[in-house]
């Protein structure tokens, strides 16, 4: 049986009402994949109701009022209002009319009385040539779809031919400049599981079709080595976000929160950063990649550096090796001139992204050798965390050679500081500190500025001597002297609260009854019964 999408829309024209209601009944039309539609008494009536809704067959009847059937062929015609193919019915044969019919395309030309066979040869020569022309189109968008998919891979992977190239010029809508987002599903066992990575990767990316719209040919799907979906990609132009919204950051979060609504996956994106035109993407794309890269190793998921990480022979470990020498010997020029010509190695269109994540890898596996050899207890994992807050600290996952080149500056800030921070001293030094000056704003950051240490080193110093991180120690501090003013003084809980560093009292009474196990005012009261 015929869908009502599949089935073809009938307009039936003549000014005698048995004979509409004879074709309604001569033949079983929705078993035929056909619907009548509509009715109209003639020429007149059709036009206007040809000019709201859209008709795949017309029958119509020649002598009619107002306007005959040959005159309504002739109108649509001229005015180009429908693709619809017209049957004419006519109680008599005239040569004149049926070459009038020809010349304007009628498919063909029934003499009344209508004979069942004759309609249903009829109507079935239309619906396969419907069909026909429905494979055909269907053919060709697949065959345009893959020829358009074919060329992107070429164009962001930037071996593209001018031919490619000027085709996906004309069948993309880009404005401005043009940015790369990879997109990639954050896996977990549920997941895995429940549902199956396959199906849910595929309709994430068929969500993704539907938010995009006319603009979901700016989707790639992007495949790993044996064919398998890893993710997607978006180009990105300023026809995406349109006048909704303010930046590609703005678009792209609201991006990211439908697709979790719609498919209840959480999707990680990673920017590239803008390009003037198409022709350049393959640079935004490949920095798009070196951020997913250093993301995918930030939770110290690489080699052990007991280990190794071995590189082909035709790869660019040399270079690696002389940025992380200039490292150990703490030249800054020579560690800003090899980290901006490891980025332009990295980045390069040549070098296959696979083998360029490979480059990261190495390059982190003996980042953390280095770290090592400064300090042997020092965590793995704290480093990969202080690594990915350096890279990703403006808060937009984006790359660039000015970025690059700082994160390995202050790597290697940090790097000194492992080797020569007195770290008892330094921490004992920080608790006079804070034991003083508890209740101002204190963070690791305004104590790693005004001891000259890294913040993130300085967190790490917390753990290893207090056994706690620095805001619990900062907190327990902070308690201690409020549960002090709460037993020997008469001030009011509130201006403790705020005495001590907290600025709302609902916060102050969590951390006083995670510490004393009542209230605040039971504590009091508590203490002065005694």
């Amino acid at each position: 049986m015929w869908t009502d999408n599949q089935k073809l829309r009938v307009l039936i024209v003549d000014d005698e009402p048995y004979i509409r209601q004879g074709l309604h009944t001569l033949i079983d039309w929705d078993a035929e994949g056909y619907s009548i539609s509509d009715e109209a008494e003639n020429g007149v009536e059709a036009i206007a109701l040809m000019e709201k809704n859209t008709y795949d067959l017309v029958l119509t009847d020649i002598k009619m009022p107002e306007m005959d059937g040959v005159e309504l062929i002739a109108y649509v015609y001229e005015h180009r209002m429908s693709q619809a193919d017209f049957i004419f019915l006519s109680g008599y044969y005239e040569f004149s009319y049926a070459k009038t019919a020809i010349r304007y395309g009628c498919f063909d030309y029934i003499l009344k009385p209508i004979q069942k066979e004759e309609l249903l040869s009829a109507v079935r020569s239309i619906r396969r040539k419907h069909e026909a022309e429905t494979n055909r189109n269907k053919n060709k968008a697949a065959f345009e779809t893959a020829y358009l998919e074919d060329c992107l891979e070429h164009v962001i992977r930037g071996n593209a031919g001018d031919a490619q190239l000027r085709y996906v010029q004309e069948k993309l809508q880009l404005a401005g400049d043009i940015i790369y987002i990879y997109c990639k599903v954050v896996e977990n066992d549920k997941m895995s599981r429940e549902r199956g990575m396959k199906a849910q990767r595929g309709r994430i990316f068929a969500e993704a079709e539907v938010l995009l719209g006319e603009c979901r040919t700016h989707l790639l799907k992007d495949k790993a080595k044996g064919g398998v979906e890893c993710g997607f990609g978006i180009l990105y132009s300023q026809v995406l976000p349109g006048e909704r919204f303010s930046s590609e950051k703005e678009w792209l979060e609201w991006f990211l929160d439908k697709l979790y609504e719609r498919t209840g996956s959480r999707v990680a994106a990673y920017m590239g950063n803008k390009v003037g035109g198409i022709d350049l993407i393959s640079e935004s794309y490949r920095e798009a990649m070196m951020m997913y890269s250093l993301q995918a190793y930030k939770k110290g998921d690489i080699s052990s550096a007991k280990g190794g990480v071995e590189l082909e022979k035709d790869s660019y470990k040399k270079e690696i090796d002389e940025l992380i020498r200039s490292i150990e010997l703490f030249d800054s020029f020579k560690i800003k001139q090899n980290a901006r010509k490891l980025y332009v190695i990295i980045t390069d269109k040549t070098v296959d992204v696979e083998m360029a994540n490979r480059y990261i890898q190495y390059l982190l596996f003996r980042l953390l050798g280095l770290a090592y050899q400064q300090d042997a207890e020092v965590d793995q994992e704290e480093i990969m965390r202080y690594i990915h807050h350096i890279v990703f600290s403006s808060g937009v996952e984006q790359l660039n050679i000015l970025k690059f080149q700082k994160f390995i500056e202050e790597y290697t800030t940090y790097l000194a500081q492992l080797g020569n921070v007195s770290a008892s001293g330094m921490i004992s030094t920080i608790e006079k500190d804070i034991e003083k000056n508890f209740a101002e704003n204190l963070s690791l950051k305004s104590l790693g500025e005004k001891y000259f240490i890294n913040s993130a080193y300085l967190g790490q110093l917390f753990k290893r001597y207090c056994g706690r991180s620095f805001k619990n120690y900062l907190n327990d501090v902070r308690i201690k002297k409020a549960a002090e003013m709460i037993r020997y003084t008469d001030k009011k809980i509130y201006e403790i609260a705020e005495e001590v560093g907290y600025h709302k009292k609902e916060y102050f009474n969590t951390k006083f009854y995670e510490t004393y196990g009542e209230t605040p005012s039971s504590f009091r009261k508590r203490y002065r019964n005694i």
